[in-house]
């Protein structure tokens, strides 16, 4: 498990797929630079930026970009390399969480560009802000890596599932044209927002509440976990039943 979890790390960091997306994040912050009149984003304070930086980049292309980052596993059952991996004796289960623990953290770090970046210009530009204390942003951190560490998850069951990058691409986008649109009608129908906060897909604009209360936050916490442990689970399964030729 080791010496894949080496191998996992080491094809991340030599990955040019996984340093174009992170340049796309750090263009996406200049966006809040742009000096035109309807820019609402230039007058936030750091704090404020920070926070609403999780929900907005959903709607911009962080949600795409993870969609599209599936390339980093789905290609290794073309080029028939996950085969090797279970022909040289490593257990599938292994293989799973090997992959899954490296592709998480790249989504983790590819979605914290976005708000790290606005959150130290509009610092710079507009001051810190002392809304919000340091340890509540803190805590919106960490539910917020969580958060994307299941929607990682998501992404690997997918890719484990079918086996294939053009559909694991697709049928996430089409998992992001659903939370958009449960994002919309939650707005206007009580039964839509009471089943899409249960979702993982909610809590960003949850984070933005003045105050999360320890409920709230565990709550979260619970979600985001369940939603990684199932995605898991069902990724192992997926490749201990795939009949590898």
């Amino acid at each position: 498990m080791f010496n894949l979890l080496k191998v996992e790390f080491y094809k991340l960091k030599r990955s040019k797929v996984f340093y174009l997306f992170i340049v796309l994040m750090i263009m996406q912050s200049m966006f809040v630079l742009i000096p035109i009149k309807e820019n609402y984003l230039l007058n936030k304070t750091g704090q404020d930026m920070f926070l609403q930086s999780f929900p907005l980049q959903e709607f911009i292309f962080n949600t795409l970009i993870i969609g599209a980052f599936g390339y980093f596993i789905g290609k290794e059952f073309h080029s028939g390399y996950i085969k090797n991996l279970i022909v040289s004796g490593h257990k599938r289960i292994n293989i799973v969480l090997s992959k899954a623990i490296v592709f998480c953290i790249g989504v983790a770090i590819i979605s914290f560009i976005f708000p790290i970046c606005t959150f130290v210009i509009n610092s710079i530009r507009n001051g810190y802000g002392e809304k919000y204390s340091v340890e509540y942003m803190f805590e919106v951190s960490v539910i917020m890596l969580f958060v994307y560490l299941a929607i990682g998850s998501i992404v690997t069951m997918i890719s484990f599932i079918t086996k294939n990058i053009a559909i694991t691409i697709a049928l996430f986008y089409l998992i992001d044209i659903i939370n958009r649109f449960g994002t919309a009608m939650s707005l206007r129908n009580s039964t839509v927002k009471y089943f899409y906060y249960k979702t993982v897909f909610a809590i960003p604009s949850i984070c933005i509440l003045d105050k999360i209360t320890v409920f709230t936050a565990g709550k979260m916490l619970f979600i985001c976990l369940m939603t990684t442990a199932i995605c898991t689970a069902l990724s192992i399964e997926a490749l201990k039943k795939a009949d590898m030729k």
